[in-house]
């Protein structure tokens, strides 16, 4: 099996999250209500939309790297990368990640909610376990997905005229046994299953 890309430390990965936010004047008239982005104290993360929040809060508030890492990369991922001290490599990968968002939607993005969100296929958790166990290279990890969601969730940002205009963008919530939920922002459970499914390489 072929080492798999780093997904959220590449340039491609970029792209991907990029281009899986479309611009949109107004949101979806079936979401559920807005969840605006809260303080991580407040917060019960055995529920699958309030890690989401933590995700955003973490990413688009307070541009923490290393709160954007413990919603998106599992505890054993971690752990390695601490014990081979590449933690701070990893966790500068992702402090880019946020300044090349911030460049791309302006200063001050405005995280305006959740807008719909769905069972994610069970199809495509095997997808979702590659992605996440082989985050930085072949067998890193051994993560197991047991559940997973899909939203699609909305943002205003200023435009370089100085206008708001608003996007919708998609991610995927998984639950990893004994390990709670990781977000995989810029995904949706085909998109996993078109570039990590395991049967394709």
């Amino acid at each position: 099996m072929k080492n798999k890309i780093i997904c959220l430390l590449s340039a491609s990965a970029m792209a991907v999250t990029l281009a899986s936010c479309s611009s949109s004047k107004s949101s979806s008239s079936s979401a559920p209500a807005s969840r605006s982005a809260a303080s991580s104290e407040n917060i019960d993360a055995s529920s699958y939309e309030n890690v989401f929040n933590n995700y955003i809060t973490a990413f688009y508030t307070d541009k923490n790297a290393e709160k954007v890492m413990e919603y998106s990369v599992p505890r054993t991922v971690i752990d390695k990368l601490k014990a081979d001290n590449r933690y701070d490599e990893a966790k500068s990968g992702y402090e880019t990640k946020i300044n090349s968002q911030f460049a791309a939607y302006g200063d001050a993005p405005d995280y305006k909610g959740i807008v719909s969100s769905s069972d994610m296929s069970p199809d495509n958790y095997i997808a979702a376990a590659s992605y996440l166990n082989d985050y930085y290279q072949t067998g890193y990890a051994d993560v197991k997905v047991t559940s997973g969601y899909e939203v699609v969730y909305s943002i205003d940002y200023k435009n370089s005229d100085g206008n708001t205009s608003n996007s919708e963008c998609t991610a995927c919530i998984v639950g990893i046994e004994g390990d709670g939920f990781r977000v995989i922002d810029g995904m949706n459970g085909d998109l996993l299953a078109k570039l990590y499914n395991s049967t394709t390489y």
